[in-house]
């Protein structure tokens, strides 16, 4: 009996090896395809990169500034805080246009009324767009995702592979 449980026992021992020898390996791919899908290991910051992403959007355009400041090493969050520095600034140039234009076309009579109706309702769209636009994008960075804006996620994508 003696020699038949001390069989057992070892046998339970290997299979308990076995086992932890799985888990460490299964862990260790778990952090890898993670690693992979943040864009890096590195980050400058305590965040983990789905969120610092994310945060880059919060409050357009200051937090992306925050992140190209305190954030060198990820490429995922510096993706995002460029994409988000650089629609946040397309956004306010392209509400200051449309204010001049609207201010010039005010002086026109009858013209100035169609033209301030008109731009009321382009405001009201434009804002509404602009909101799906923040809460879309804050969607995409936390789902681990580099959406690709026309016009600035090019130029966001070269600042990134710049540095």
């Amino acid at each position: 009996m003696d020699n038949e449980s001390k069989v057992d026992q070892t046998q339970e021992d290997e299979n308990q090896n076995t086992n932890t020898t799985e888990k460490q390996t299964n862990d260790t791919e778990v952090a890898a395809t993670k690693e992979q899908s943040s864009g890096g290991s590195g980050s400058s910051t305590s965040l983990e990169p789905n969120i610092a992403g994310l945060l880059c959007y919060l409050v357009w355009p200051i937090t992306s500034i925050i992140f190209l400041i305190i954030e060198k090493e990820n490429r995922f969050v510096r993706y995002h805080a460029w994409q988000s520095l650089m629609t946040s600034a397309s956004i306010i140039v392209i509400y200051i246009v449309v204010t001049i234009v609207l201010t010039v076309l005010a002086f026109i009579p009858w013209v100035g009324l169609l033209f301030g109706l008109l731009g009321t309702l382009f405001y009201l769209l434009a804002s509404i767009g602009t909101f799906v636009l923040w809460i879309y994008l804050m969607i995409q960075a936390y789902n681990n995702k580099e959406p690709k804006l026309p016009f600035v996620g090019n130029f966001s994508e070269n600042q990134v592979n710049k540095q």
